[in-house]
């Protein structure tokens, strides 16, 4: 299985942050995991660092921003780099309104419920091969 460079993790929430970083981890996918509890910083990073991010994995139910805010903002910020992150949902959301507009969206690839387990993180590498 391919390994990533970089693996971006963006969710307000410090323990999800964490748990998901072990998972990714432990299943050896990626060479270094970068993590924001806040989407706001999330971008920051997207817009000052040349160095690629692989894959995304983003909240939706954030505050001060959104994961439907950040996705607009990131085409602004990404719209110019000569690469686009994968982004995959990460939500505990189970709304069909939210699973329906993430499929809509052109960024994103897949919406998964959280936690992050080995088949999942199996699953979206996939996307890689």
């Amino acid at each position: 299985m391919k390994r990533l460079g970089r693996i971006m993790l963006v969710d307000d929430d410090k323990n999800t942050n964490f748990f998901n970083k072990l998972m990714l981890t432990r299943n050896d996918v990626t060479d270094e995991i970068v993590v924001f509890d806040s989407p706001v910083e999330g971008l920051d990073y997207l817009k000052t660092k040349t160095d690629e991010v692989d894959l995304l994995f983003l909240d939706i139910n954030m505050p001060i921003m959104t994961g439907w805010e950040f996705l607009e903002s990131y085409e602004r910020v990404t719209g110019t780099k000569s690469y686009k992150p994968i982004v995959v949902i990460l939500s505990t959301s189970l709304n069909p309104d939210d699973i329906d507009r993430a499929h809509q969206m052109r960024n994103v690839v897949k919406y998964i419920n959280k936690p992050l387990d080995h088949m999942t993180i199996q699953e979206v590498m996939q996307v890689f091969a």
